[in-house]
């Protein structure tokens, strides 16, 4: 017996992993909710990690499911990130960072993928359903407070929920819509199921269009793309046609000034000037990244570190708290700056494996119904990365989108041990059916 399938055998017996998955998005994401705040506080993360880790360990079964590809980029990654603490502008930092990365990379991706093993893979996104629950209930609730709705210097209205902020419940209502998809797709043959699963991801999509967060709109987008590419031909058909009709009755029904201005608002967010560049609230930050990723040269200033900011003292125990960084706005600009060409190489590298081991799981895939998540998995990796060159979180380890994108390669990587594992059983079954 392999050491997958041992572990698979003891993680099955565990109900530890059960209960905290559901809760580990939830703490890291939850932070932003007001009403968490009092009971999810900033160090109730860091708690849980090491609650993780401790479990991990213990259990041995930190770095067991990496195979050879997948931990050779990771560790070129993060080891390259570790690395720059000894020239690192601000070194401290640098350090402190990249050991954080080090450890929600390697906790999280263990998390996702031991989710994955002591489940069948119709549940391999159903650790999302607490934290889709708490959203979709911020965004009703929500309605009944005057705080929920912002108004921007611009006179537009952005929708937060119970949110602190309409980006931040963007980001929340697209990373949910993952587990929406995939319970409307299993439950299209029950009507009743079929219905509510689609109410639900209705009103998800509803309350991200209120939130008026183009990062998160555009990454959502990505999702449903993939996931419709993953369908069979029959309904990609129907979706096709559906989508004309109602494209038909826009046409038809809706007044042309109307279309203009909701494309005004949310392309350029009511822009006054007349060029009407929908870029325009994030041209200073992606200008200055640009001259400070040209700073970095092949080596990078520092993981964690903005160039020519320098100013920083450990603390209270804390040392990233105190530094107050520049607002990056590119995530890719940022990993330049950061870790120069050689880091965003190896970040390349690391990206492409990823979506190297997805595209192949897809036409390995026996069952249509396993393409279909993994196009939902292979959504989610695009829409994040997308997300990340505009929200620029990437190198920020202990971001919420950050832990989410951890587990959800985690996901992946379980998901691609079960297909190869059932792949076997099938190629032996097979070989053991005498011809007739």
């Amino acid at each position: 017996m392999s050491s997958v399938e041992q572990s698979y055998q003891h993680l099955r017996k565990s109900v530890f992993l059960n209960f905290m998955m559901p809760l580990v998005p939830l703490i890291f994401l939850g932070t932003t909710f007001s009403f968490l705040q009092k009971i999810n506080s900033g160090y109730t993360r860091w708690i849980v990690l090491t609650v993780l880790i401790i479990y991990f360990i213990s259990n041995k079964t930190l770095f067991r499911f990496l195979d050879k590809k997948l931990a050779l980029v990771l560790f070129l990654y993060v080891g390259w990130c570790f690395l720059t603490s000894f020239w690192s502008e601000v070194p401290m930092l640098s350090f402190i960072k990249s050991g954080i990365l080090m450890i929600i990379v390697f906790t999280m991706l263990t998390c996702g993928t031991q989710w994955v093993l002591t489940h069948n893979l119709d549940k391999a996104i159903d650790y999302l359903w607490l934290v889709t629950l708490l959203t979709l209930a911020g965004g009703i609730f929500g309605r009944f407070t005057i705080e929920s709705v912002i108004i921007s210097t611009n006179q537009l209205s952005m929708y937060r929920g119970l949110v602190d902020q309409p980006n931040m419940f963007g980001c929340m209502l697209f990373t949910s819509s993952p587990f929406l998809l995939w319970k409307c797709y299993r439950n299209s043959q029950d009507i009743k199921k079929f219905v509510f699963w689609s109410v639900s991801l209705g009103l998800c999509l509803f309350y991200l269009a209120l939130s008026m967060s183009r990062a998160s709109i555009l990454s959502e987008a990505l999702i449903i793309y993939c996931f419709m590419m993953a369908l069979n031909i029959k309904k990609k058909l129907w979706i096709l046609l559906l989508a004309l009709l109602a494209g038909g009755c826009v046409f038809f029904f809706v007044d042309n000034s109307y279309i203009i201005n909701q494309a005004n608002l949310y392309l350029y967010k009511n822009a006054v000037d007349q060029n009407k560049n929908m870029f325009k609230n994030r041209q200073q930050n992606w200008t200055e990244s640009y001259e400070a990723a040209k700073a970095g040269g092949w080596s990078g200033v520092g993981y964690g570190v903005s160039h020519g900011i320098s100013d920083f003292e450990l603390h209270n125990g804390s040392a990233i708290d105190s530094y107050k960084s520049r607002e990056k706005g590119n995530s890719q600009l940022a990993v330049l700056e950061e870790l120069g060409k050689i880091g965003f190489i190896f970040y390349l590298l690391m990206f492409l494996t990823f979506l190297g081991k997805l595209i192949i799981l897809y036409f390995i895939s026996i069952k249509t119904h396993y393409r279909v998540l993994v196009g939902i998995i292979l959504g989610v990796v695009l829409a994040m990365v997308v997300h990340s060159s505009i929200e620029a979180w990437w190198t920020s380890p202990g971001a919420p989108e950050s832990v989410y994108f951890w587990i959800m390669i985690g996901i992946m990587r379980g998901v691609e041990i079960s297909i190869h594992s059932q792949r076997e059983m099938y190629g032996q079954i097979e070989s053991k059916t005498p011809d007739r």
